[in-house]
């Protein structure tokens, strides 16, 4: 079970990790307590796309925070990034 503060130390990892590109991150828990989506604000188009390093090192990090559930087969967290309110890129767990 994902409860508040797993999914705020989860948005966290990732600002920490990401604060060179991104505003702000934020979490919400969805699917019955079993998957967190992180939602992270590039403040410009120049800062959507997240470099291969840092999506394995939030990648690795995660996939250690976030326990697996069974109901979510592709894994249970997945990080959006946001410019002007439109997806311009995404990370799931599989990214390493």
């Amino acid at each position: 079970m994902i409860d508040e503060a797993l999914a705020h130390r989860a948005a966290q990892t990732v600002a920490e990790l990401a604060r060179e590109y991104w505003d702000s991150v934020d979490s919400e828990i969805q699917d019955d307590w079993t998957f967190v989506l992180i939602r992270a604000r590039a403040p410009t188009e120049a800062d959507v796309q997240v470099p291969t390093a840092l999506r394995h090192e939030i990648a690795r990090d995660l996939n250690a925070l976030v326990p697996a559930h069974p109901p979510q087969p592709l894994g249970s967290w997945m990080v959006v990034v946001l410019c002007a309110g439109n997806v311009r890129d995404s990370l799931l767990p599989n990214e390493l």
